[in-house]
């Protein structure tokens, strides 16, 4: 099992959300893991996003995992996914324009089991794909949006 944690004490004004970090934390851990999948992720920190990034060429996204064969990542195409847990996401700023992505590439390199557990935007619960205009595609089995 793999854990990864992020802890963080916001202050200040923070420009790029924290989920970046820990998405970003998760595609490092995929150069370690080439043709391996990645289980049983979790991340049980506090994390408060208070804005998105809107200067670049895509949209700002509040959940991107993608196995795709075009990447700077050294294990291109060759992971899966399972097991992923978003947890106690506060996200203090609407969504407008943020997009959210769960892409699988094939049958054998997909993403399974993801939850986004305990999260909010602007004090509501994350209940749904469409609370996070998130796109899936068919390589992507079961996601649950659980609020306790």
């Amino acid at each position: 099992m793999m854990i990864i944690k992020i802890k963080n004490k916001v202050g200040g004004n923070m420009r790029r959300p924290l989920l970046l970090v820990f998405i970003f934390l998760l595609f490092l851990s995929f150069v370690y893991t080439k043709d391996k999948s990645l289980d049983n992720i979790k991340d049980k920190e506090n994390i408060t996003i208070e804005g998105f990034d809107f200067n670049g060429a895509e949209a700002p996204r509040l959940v991107d995992f993608e196995i795709t064969d075009n990447s700077w990542r050294e294990c291109t195409g060759n992971c899966a996914i399972d097991g992923v847990e978003i947890s106690n996401v506060n996200v203090l700023t609407n969504l407008n324009g943020v997009e959210s992505q769960i892409f699988g590439k094939d049958d054998v390199h997909n993403i399974n089991n993801v939850i986004i557990r305990d999260c909010r935007v602007l004090g509501r619960s994350i209940s749904s794909s469409v609370d996070i205009n998130l796109s899936v595609n068919p390589f992507v089995k079961k996601i649950f949006f659980i609020s306790d």
